[in-house]
């Protein structure tokens, strides 16, 4: 479960890292999400699999100490890639908002009626 919460991290940390914010050096997903909800409130959609994610963000010496069954494990895994998911797609959209109005090498088009 320590990697679910891994992949979750980066993904929430790489976003931050797309909108130009160096992402903290901390593991905890609470805070990580609450930046990226700063940014784009539509994440706040994330936190029912997030609080279940976290749960198991920190493991005991012997992971079978939780009583985490396969379940559990599919659970967290569908959880991880829902985030995944999002985040990946809300990186499109802002990447599709930038590009819009950019000629082919990246430089604002000028829309030539409002020149006039």
């Amino acid at each position: 479960m320590l990697s679910l919460s891994t992949i979750v991290r980066k993904n929430l940390k790489g976003f931050l890292f797309l909108h130009d914010i160096e992402p903290p050096k901390i593991h905890h997903l609470k805070e990580l999400m609450e930046m990226c909800e700063h940014i784009n409130s539509k994440f706040s959609v994330l936190w029912p699999q997030l609080d279940i994610l976290r749960v198991y963000s920190v493991l005991p010496r012997y992971p079978n100490e939780l009583g985490i069954t396969n379940d559990d494990m599919k659970v967290a895994l569908g959880y991880a890639k829902i985030v995944q998911e999002f985040v990946l797609k809300a990186i499109d959209k802002n990447q599709d908002t930038e590009t819009r109005g950019r000629d082919s090498h990246g430089e604002r088009s000028i829309d030539k009626d409002k020149q006039r």
